[in-house]
C-alpha cells in the first residue's frame, strides 16, 4: 500500500498508459490491482480521465476542450456505442489511429485510479514531457476506444456507459466546470447513471 493510499483511505484498484509513437498511432493498456475490477471501473476510469484531461487544459475556455466537447457530442449520437469507432466516425482519425498494440514510444500518458467505496473514484495521472495539448485530447479519446472494445459485448455495462456519456455532456453544457469537476463530474454522472442522485 502506497502512501497516498494510506493517508486518504482509497484503494488502487488500477493502472493505465496511453502510448502515442511518432506517426500518432495510439494503443492503451490497464493493469489490475485488485483480483477482480468491476467492467463498469472502466467506465469511470476514462469518465475521470476525460475530466482531468478538460481540467488540466483550463477547462472548456481551451478551445482544445471545446473540440473535446465536441468529438465527445458527436460520438454520444452514433447508436449504440458498442459499435462505435471513434477515430472513424469523427475527423479524430485525420490526426490519430487508434491502434490495439502498445507502440514502443516514450511518450506516455499513465496514471492511477483509486476507489473509496461504492461512490467514490479518483485519478492520478501522469503528463509526457514531449505531449501536447491536442495529444492529450486525443488520448481520452483512445481510452474511450479501448474501454468500448473492452466491454462491448457486456449487455449490463454498455447502457450504463452510454448513460455515463450523455450525462457528463449535459454537466459541461450546465456550467460544471474548475477543480472541483473532476470528481463532481464523472461522479454525478454515473450516479444519474445507474439511478442513485449524488
Amino acid at each position: 500500500m502506497g502512501l497516498f493510499e494510506m493517508l486518504s483511505g482509497r484503494k488502487k484498484i488500477l493502472s493505465f498508459k496511453i502510448v502515442f509513437d511518432e506517426e500518432n498511432n495510439v494503443g492503451v493498456a490497464t493493469k489490475s490491482a485488485v483480483p477482480n475490477v468491476a467492467d463498469v471501473d472502466y467506465v469511470r476510469l476514462w469518465s475521470c480521465y476525460y475530466s482531468k484531461i478538460i481540467y488540466v487544459l483550463g477547462g472548456l475556455e481551451n478551445p482544445r476542450a471545446k473540440a473535446a466537447l465536441h468529438w465527445l457530442y458527436r460520438i454520444s449520437s452514433e447508436s449504440p456505442l458498442s459499435e462505435t469507432n471513434c477515430f472513424q466516425s469523427t475527423d479524430l482519425g485525420d490526426y490519430a489511429t487508434f491502434t490495439h498494440r502498445l507502440p514502443t514510444s516514450e511518450n506516455v500518458y499513465s496514471g492511477e485510479f483509486y476507489a473509496k467505496g461504492w461512490k467514490e473514484r479518483t485519478i492520478k495521472n501522469n503528463l509526457p514531457r514531449n505531449g501536447y495539448e491536442e495529444q492529450m485530447v486525443f488520448s481520452t479519446f483512445a481510452l474511450l476506444q479501448y474501454t468500448i472494445y473492452k466491454l462491448r459485448d457486456k449487455d449490463d455495462v454498455m447502457p450504463i456507459f452510454e448513460r455515463v456519456v450523455s450525462n457528463m455532456l449535459e454537466l459541461y453544457a450546465d456550467g460544471a466546470g474548475g477543480f472541483n469537476a473532476v470528481i463532481q463530474v464523472p461522479t454525478i454522472a454515473y450516479g444519474r447513471a445507474i439511478g442513485i442522485p449524488i
